[in-house]
């Protein structure tokens, strides 16, 4: 494995053997095992690391590249990895090859939306008297004129208090905002120690209604600050759910105001955690609290509210439309000019005339003129309703009578896609045929399609109505993304097509550490029981990644000849497909638009089933975190990187590829491969150690000789003897061939490194500042090598491998060039210790965070080697993660002690304990012999 290149790295953790290996009272010893592969898929660095963190494989990682330039190898110029944000800094240190010619994306992510509807912000009205009160006897008199004077169904309510960034701890509550329709409330109750009597009635008062977004747990706090009895609390968000305006009650202010009200609100975080206790609030703080509390009344206003006898100034309102039992609206529209008659029907006491704008439930009845919805033709039309049947609502716009149908754009290589996909075929095959104008002219019909389409399971177009669209759902996407990527290098698609510039060359490296694709896109976990989300998946691929143009028209002549279309077929098999093809991730400025457009069509798209969108508001984060990385340049492809093998041709005489992008390979090929190797539990780390390095043996032959030599491997698992072998023969003049994997035509002439694989051993670097003492290095029988029979004979190393006491830490750390083993906390002395240190030295540990280098040095200072062991940094702030558990638990066991100590008496009472009956001894089973079965005939 020392001798073995490559310029294409990929690595990643797994999990999942480690729960396979045995523990040390209870715990695991390793955390992870991480494997680097090759471009050739071949193992290049494989460790069982204490912790996640990469700093663990600082060593490991400098002696590959020291074997690198010992050996005369190509530095690696690419990496893949899930978490490209979190390892880059460690990789471009330990490879500087990965920072070569790199240019990082300076620009900032465009924070404009893009096509969407700019709300204006909310503002309280003219008419709203707004005070700010403080004192007792002040908050009093207001809190009893409130009272007498109540004209209200419904109250808006909210709180603040002060909040600590840095220890995250809350304050008292500060103030209390209260409004009606004609007036806002802000009480200054921070200098209080308790409420003035009548605000008191107030909270407590069921009949009064509190209406807030997070009302129940704004009462609760009130009630824990100054003990008080707090009711009435209606939840804003599940409100506007029950009335059908949003589908998830947990919705936050802002977006609930951007659903109903159709404004925005402005929530500066400068105000909103500012100091609320200070002794007098900012104007811009009263504004900030009553807007809060204005927002939450008029929500509740324009939903859901029975409907009075409508007068001339209430035409053009939006209302709901609920006939009989139904609950849920079932149109939308907007209270038309009332006349005395609507075509022959009359508009009698009680009865209203409406404009229906939106249908959702076409064969509803409508009692005036019997007959359905649906029998009214396409919208606006006007009906006559009972009065009693509407309820207030947003307005809505009018339904589409037909559905506009969306073109497609995803398969449209532009320009430049299609010069880097060329460009690699150029390099990777010496076909310098142009493809025909018929071709070209093919591309430049797409190039002219502005639209994204949507496209089913099987590759045909659909058309969506505009019902199919969730509102909500698009609302939140045009919050969460920003404007439209503009092209930072302004390239010019015509003028690079038409000279004789290489625009490969011309292309920056915006890095190369690159994030893995499948990755990339398991980022967003749409539902699986959505209609489309098969179409969404296969639109994201296909978005994505780019088809060479040539391979693509010989792939198509082959499946016309054979009866059949390249859409059909990528429906039905796409991986027969994919291996016949080269696929380029497009730069991300061509990249980024594409995404964004494919993201705004299908995820505000309703379910026909369940009428849920696509997208939730955690696909939507996650959505725009894709989109981030994209704009960083960590998913596209770097110029002149040629990541596919040529495997051989098909019948139909169609070239095979292999690709080695991204890192599936290292999941499904060895981890997987690796956890069946294993089997049983409880496999002990001498084992597993000694089980690693016979699969990397075993697995970089098999790959190598596939992957390097083009053929399958048939022969023994000793390169060693081969080596001798083809030593012995070339000393005869014997022709021999060194063209298999382990076997190297100069390795008698080639230093080695003493590289360590399986166990990680820590940096002398980072043992130094752990105060880590180096252990004395195990001294193995000096013998001179002479020739490659020394290689190739076994060497028995004189060691016993009984079990005995401490024969694990031993072991472990040996490998871990450690005095004692580093390993995680796991003895009863060493949580002792971890108790005594953390009160000690950390006394306000739950106020301020924990110096855990420091917590590391203290530690080092109390190993012993027996029941107290070396530790890292970040194997103490795990343990500090079980130990705030551990203690919640015990802290909340003791405040409820009584309750506790009641139930667990009850159930160890004597009155519950009953006799079992007696178990049964097995009997013979009375089904005659097999032999003695005899017919009946």
């Amino acid at each position: 494995m020392e001798v073995l290149d490559g310029v294409y790295l990929k690595g990643d953790h797994t999990f999942k053997i480690i729960k396979l290996i045995n523990k040390i009272n209870g715990q695991p010893v390793f955390t992870a095992l991480y494997t680097v592969l090759n471009e050739y898929e071949e193992v290049r660095l494989q460790f069982l690391v204490p912790t996640k963190a990469l700093s663990n494989l600082q060593c490991a990682f400098e002696t590959m590249r020291k074997a690198y330039d010992l050996y005369g190898y190509a530095q690696p110029q690419i990496f893949f990895t899930d978490n490209v944000t979190g390892d880059q800094n460690f990789l471009k240190n330990v490879l500087p090859s990965l920072s070569r010619d790199v240019v990082p994306v300076t620009e900032e992510e465009p924070q404009e939306p893009l096509n969407v509807r700019r709300y204006p912000l909310l503002t309280i009205p003219n008419n709203i008297d707004i005070k700010c009160i403080r004192g007792f006897l002040d908050i009093e008199t207001c809190a009893a004129n409130l009272i007498n004077n109540r004209t209200f169904q419904a109250i808006g309510f909210d709180c603040e208090w002060p909040y600590n960034t840095q220890t995250y701890q809350q304050g008292k509550i500060a103030t209390i905002q209260i409004a009606d329709n004609n007036c806002v409330l802000v009480l200054c109750v921070s200098d209080l120690d308790e409420l003035p009597s009548s605000l008191c009635k107030l909270l407590g008062s069921e009949s009064v209604v509190k209406l807030g977004r997070g009302v129940n747990g704004d009462l609760s706090k009130i009630q824990r600050d100054f003990k008080i009895v707090c009711k009435g609390g209606l939840e804003l968000g599940a409100f506007c759910k029950g009335k059908g305006v949003i589908h998830d009650g947990r919705l936050g202010l802002a977006a609930i105001c951007e659903a109903v009200l159709e404004h925005s609100l402005d929530k500066d975080q400068s105000i909103r955690l500012g100091s609320w206790d200070a002794p007098q609030l900012t104007q811009a703080q009263i504004s900030w609290a009553s807007l809060k509390v204005v927002e939450e009344v008029n929500s509740h206003g324009v939903i859901g509210m029975h409907i009075l006898e409508p007068t001339a100034d209430d035409e053009g309102n939006p209302v709901s439309f609920h006939p009989g039992s139904f609950k849920e609206a079932v149109a939308y529209g907007e209270i038309s000019k009332q006349q005395k008659k609507l075509n022959d029907v009359k508009v009698s006491k009680g009865r209203v005339i409406v404009k229906i704008k939106q249908v959702l439930v076409p064969g509803a009845m409508i009692t005036a003129h019997d007959k359905c919805l649906r029998d009214f033709g396409n919208t606006p039309f006007e009906v006559v309703v009972r009065l009693s049947e509407l309820r207030t609502y947003k307005n809505v716009p009018v339904q589409q009578s037909s559905p506009t149908t969306i073109l497609s754009e995803i398969n449209r290589p532009t320009s430049t896609h299609q010069q880097l996909v060329g460009q690699q075929s150029q390099l990777e095959e010496d076909d310098n045929d142009t493809p025909n104008e018929s071709d070209d002219d093919e591309e430049n019909v797409f190039n002219q399609v502005e639209e994204l389409a949507i496209i089913d399971e099987e590759g045909n177009l659909l058309e969506v109505d505009d019902r199919e669209i969730d509102e909500l759902s698009r609302a939140y996407c045009q919050q969460q993304f920003r404007q439209q990527y503009h092209n930072r290098n302004n390239i010019d698609h015509q003028a690079s097509s038409s000279t004789s510039i290489n625009p490969v060359q011309t292309m920056p490296i915006h890095s190369r550490i690159l994030k893995d694709v499948f990755h990339l896109t398991d980022m967003i976990k749409v539902s699986r029981k959505h209609g489309l989300s098969k179409a969404f998946s296969r639109a994201f691929r296909d978005t994505l990644f780019v088809i060479d143009k040539d391979d693509k028209r010989l792939v198509k002549t082959v499946l016309e000849n054979n009866g059949t279309t390249w859409e059909k077929k990528l429906a039905e098999n796409p991986n027969w497909i994919f291996h016949r093809v080269k696929r380029v991730v497009p730069p991300p400025e061509e990249l980024y638009p594409l995404i964004k457009k494919l993201f705004e069509t299908y995820g505000p798209l309703r379910c026909a089933r369940t009428e849920r969108p696509l997208f939730d508001f955690e696909n939507w984060r996650q959505a725009k975190n894709v989109l981030s990385t994209i704009h960083l340049g960590h998913v596209s492809d770097s110029p002149n990187i040629r990541f596919y093998f040529v495997r051989g041709r098909d019948k139909d005489g169609l070239t095979l590829y292999r690709c080695s992008r991204g890192t599936n390979s290292l999941e499904g090929g060895i981890h997987q491969n690796l956890i069946r190797s294993i089997g049983a539990f409880g496999a002990s780390v001498e084992y597993v150690d000694a089980l690693l390095a016979d699969y990397r043996l075993k697995h970089n032959i098999d790959v190598g000789m596939l992957n390097r030599f083009e053929r399958v491997h048939d022969g023994h698992y000793d390169p060693w003897i081969s080596q001798h072998i083809n030593n012995l023969e070339s000393k005869l003049n014997i022709p021999c061939s060194y063209s298999g994997p382990g076997i190297h035509a100069h390795s008698l002439h080639l230093n080695s490194l003493n590289e360590l694989f399986g166990i990680s051993p820590i940096a002398s670097t980072l043992m130094d500042s752990y105060n880590i003492a180096k252990s004395n290095p195990y001294q193995s029988p000096s013998y001179t090598i002479s020739s490659s029979l020394d290689i190739a004979i076994l060497i028995i190393i004189n060691r016993s491998t009984a079990q005995v006491t401490g024969a694990q830490y031993k072991y472990i750390a040996e490998c871990q060039k450690a005095a004692y083993a580093i390993i995680s906390v796991h003895t009863d002395k060493e949580k002792i210790t971890f108790n005594s240190i953390l009160r000690q030295h950390f006394p306000d540990h739950r106020k301020k965070s924990i110096d855990f280098l420091k917590f590391t040095k203290l530690w080092s200072q109390e190993v012993n080697g027996i029941d107290i062991f070396y530790k890292t940094p970040e194997q103490l702030n795990s343990y500090y993660t079980k130990w705030k558990e551990i203690d919640n638990i015990k802290r909340t066991k003791n405040n409820n002690k009584e309750i506790i100590d009641k139930v667990s008496k009850e159930l160890n009472s004597s009155i519950r304990k009953r006799a079992s009956p007696p178990a049964q001894y097995p009997s013979p089973s009375k089904a005659p012999r097999t032999g003695i079965i005899r017919s009946s005939n």
